[in-house]
Formats: structure tokens, C-alpha cells, sequence
């Protein structure tokens, strides 16, 4: 019936495909978090919130970016040579942070001011090496358009995490709730490297002399892209990572859960969205081909999301969170009622910001990402205040710094399609 309804359209049978897969994902933690936050204590959330901070923001730099020009080059050989590419360096830093880690674990911990988080950093490395990779075998999945494979490796990472973390909190292993979350990750790899023979995919034609050929090709995406990327990714983790530092770890678990159930579901979809209108645009581009229309008909579905959970959130934050993960909860119902209209605008911005690197507008991303870096950066100094003036200055940042980046991208869609119709003529 569901499908009957959807139009016969190969970009929106991908997104619906791609999103379905996310929201059951996401479906999974959700539902087992009345249990998670019953087995773990707030202070366990927060090592888990650092863990993730440390991991999904160096990963993103794990292959220097290139793993996005998996989908440019037109060639099958070349685009091969590009995913090679990804994986090689996605290597050599997983090594290099695995050696910095060994060297510099106690300043670094020392500066984290987290003894308990002392034998987690050991970790890090080794997961920030499983994503990196992941990354490369997902944008290769997008490429040959396997889009319910993609889903169905994201709904066994989330199934895998959260099982394990039950089982492992359960049992009484300690930092089970971080175990689980790499558990996920290694489990993405394997069925993502089991999708990758299944499309057939042949070594032949990567060639050490190809991949220093795309190196060379795509080097905007290391020059230009890297270090914004990172700072970016950093930017996201930054308001967490204060909060450890002048706050306690039970308040940081509450920021953590808070984040989890507000941000982390829309930002699955929102990367869903990203990935097929990636592919799409990238398509069309290629054949200077309009693409408002999928502009539009996006928008307009993912406001109306946007707006719905805003309105929920604000509504009934407190009161959800107390009711279902318990009362002890109840103040990351009121961190997630602060953080809904951030989390529904970042929703909404970062599901078309995916058209940049499509049109060609690396450095505009890259000016944006350090912009956004530096003013995440100020919140340091909101750090003596209390928690709610803290949370408050980082809603105001959010807003205006996503209501710009959305400028930016209309701005360049305008020009793309000024560009269309004057070809046309």
C-alpha cells in the first residue's frame, strides 16, 4: 500500500528505501534505551558521549576526505582506484593515531580530567580505523545505487551495538556501553565488506600509479576540505566536551542522552537523505541537468519532520524522557527541550548541504566549517554559567550559523540553475 503511493521515481524510491533503513536503526536504540539508561548511570553515558566525541571526530579525517570523491569520476576504473585510495590512508592515520595514542596517553588524560576514561582511550584508534573504512565502503554502495544494502548494514551496526551493550551491562563488564558502541562498528565492516563482493566489485585496474592519479585529481578534498571537516566534526563534539570539563559527568550523561534521542535519529536521516541526493545531484550535474524539482519535493517533506519534532520535543521533553527512560532522567528532558530547535534546524540545513561538494563548492563548505568552528569555540567562555545559560548560548550559535550555511546553499543551487537555463536556451 506504502509503495503504491510512492511515485515512480528512482530518487525518491532510493531516499524512501535509504530512510526506512535509518528510521529502523535508529528504531532499535530508541526502544532499548528504557532498558540502557536502567542498566547504565549518567556518569557511564557520559564516557560513552566522550568515546563518541573522540571517534566521530578524527574518523572524519581518517581518509582525508577522498572518500567522497568515490562518486565523481564518471570511470569505473577511476572511481576503484579513488576507494583504494580511501582505504590506504584510512590505514596509515589509523596507525598514526594508534602510535600518538600510545605516546600521549597520559597528557591526554590528564587533560580530559576523566581517569575512568583512561583505559577506553586505547580503543579509540581501533574504532576510529572501522569507520574511517566503513565510510569508504558506504560511498562505494552509493555509487553502484545499492541503497537497501547500505540500509540494511546500518540497521545490523545499531542491532549489534545495542545488543551488546545490554549483554555486556548485564553481565557487569565494565565500560559495556562504549564495548558495545565499537561492537557496531566492527560489525558494519564485516557485512560491509560482504555487500562489497556481492555488487561484484574486481580489484583488476587499481593500480598504485591510478591511485596517485586521483590523488592528485581530488586533492581539493584534502587541501580544502580536511581541516574544515575535522574542525566541524570537532564543533559538534566541542559543546559536549566543555560540558565535561566544567560540569560533572552525570550532567554530561544527561547532554549524552539528550543528544542520542533528539539528535543522533535525524541526524541517520538526514545523512540518508544526504547520501541519494549526493548520487542524484552528482548524476545530473554531470549532464547539466536541472535538480529543483528534488530540491523542492525534499524540502518540503523534511520541514514538515523538522517542525514536528520541534513541536514535540518542546512540548513534552521532560515528561517523555521522565516517563519512559525514568525519573532520574527527567533533566535530559529539559536539555532535549533546549536542544530541539538546534537539533530540527541542523536537520533540516545539513540533509541539502550534501549539494556543495556536488556543485563544486568545496572551499564555500570549507569557510563555513571553520566559521562555525570558531564560534562553537566562544561557548569556552560561557563555561562558569549555569548548564541552562550554557545550553542557551549554544541554540543562539546554532541558528544563526545554520540559518547562513542554508544561504550559502540556495545561493549556489540559484547559480547551478541559472546556469541550466542558460544552456538550454
Amino acid at each position: 500500500m506504502i509503495k503504491k503511493r510512492i511515485p515512480d521515481n528512482e530518487f525518491l524510491r532510493n531516499f524512501f528505501t535509504l530512510m526506512s533503513g535509518n528510521v529502523i536503526a535508529q528504531l532499535i536504540p530508541v526502544l532499548a534505551s528504557p532498558f540502557l539508561t536502567r542498566i547504565f548511570e549518567p556518569a557511564e553515558f557520559g564516557l560513552l558521549g566522550l568515546f563518541m566525541i573522540i571517534t566521530n571526530s578524527f574518523s572524519v579525517i581518517g581518509s582525508a576526505r577522498y572518500e567522497m570523491a568515490i562518486m565523481i569520476p564518471e570511470k569505473e576504473e577511476e572511481a576503484k582506484n579513488v576507494f583504494a585510495l580511501s582505504l590506504f590512508i584510512s590505514i596509515v592515520t589509523g596507525i598514526m593515531f594508534g602510535t600518538l595514542t600510545v605516546f600521549f596517553h597520559d597528557i591526554i588524560i590528564d587533560k580530559l580530567q576523566q581517569p575512568d576514561f583512561s583505559s577506553l582511550l586505547y580503543l579509540a584508534p581501533v574504532v576510529i580505523l572501522f569507520i574511517s573504512i566503513y565510510q569508504a565502503l558506504n560511498f562505494w554502495l552509493i555509487r553502484k545505487k545499492e541503497f537497501r544494502k547500505n540500509a540494511l548494514n546500518k540497521i545490523g551496526q545499531t542491532f549489534s551495538s545495542t545488543a551488546g551493550s545490554i549483554v555486556l551491562g548485564l553481565l557487569g563488564v565494565p565500560y559495556g556501553i562504549v564495548i558495545g558502541y565499537a561492537l557496531g562498528w566492527v560489525a558494519i565492516n564485516i557485512v560491509g565488506w560482504i555487500q562489497l563482493n556481492s555488487t561484484g566489485f574486481k580489484k583488476a585496474g587499481i593500480t598504485r600509479s591510478g591511485m596517485q592519479k586521483m590523488f592528485s585529481v581530488h586533492s581539493d578534498f584534502l587541501t580544502y576540505n580536511t581541516l574544515p571537516a575535522l574542525m566541524n566534526a570537532v564543533s559538534s563534539s566541542l559543546p559536549l566536551f566543555f560540558i565535561t570539563i566544567f560540569y560533572t559527568s552525570t550532567i554530561a550523561g544527561y547532554f549524552t542522552l539528550a543528544r542520542q534521542v533528539l539528535i543522533v535519529p535525524v541526524s541517520f536521516i538526514s545523512y540518508s537523505v544526504s547520501q541519494v541526493l549526493f548520487q542524484r545531484a552528482t548524476e545530473k550535474i554531470q549532464q547539466k541537468i536541472s535538480i529543483k524539482k528534488e530540491f523542492n519535493n525534499l524540502f518540503m517533506l523534511l520541514a514538515g519532520v523538522a517542525t514536528l519534532v520541534f513541536i514535540v520535543v518542546s512540548l513534552t521533553g521532560p515528561w517523555l524522557f521522565s516517563l519512559v527512560f525514568g525519573s532520574k532522567w527527567e533533566t535530559a528532558g529539559e536539555f532535549a527541550r533546549i536542544l530541539a530547535l538546534s537539533c530540527s534546524l541542523q536537520f533540516l540545513v545539513s540533509s541539502f548541504s550534501i549539494l556543495l561538494p556536488a556543485l563544486g563548492r568545496v572551499k564555500t563548505i570549507s569557510a563555513w566549517q571553520a566559521l562555525y568552528f570558531f564560534a562553537i569555540c566562544a561557548l569556552w567562555f560561557f563555561g562558569e554559567n549555569e548548564i541552562q545559560f550554557f545550553l542557551y548560548a549554544n541554540l543562539a550559535i546554532d541558528v544563526l550559523l545554520y540559518s547562513v550555511y542554508f544561504v550559502l546553499i540556495l545561493t549556489a543551487l540559484n547559480q547551478y540553475e541559472k546556469s541550466v537555463r542558460q544552456n538550454t536556451v
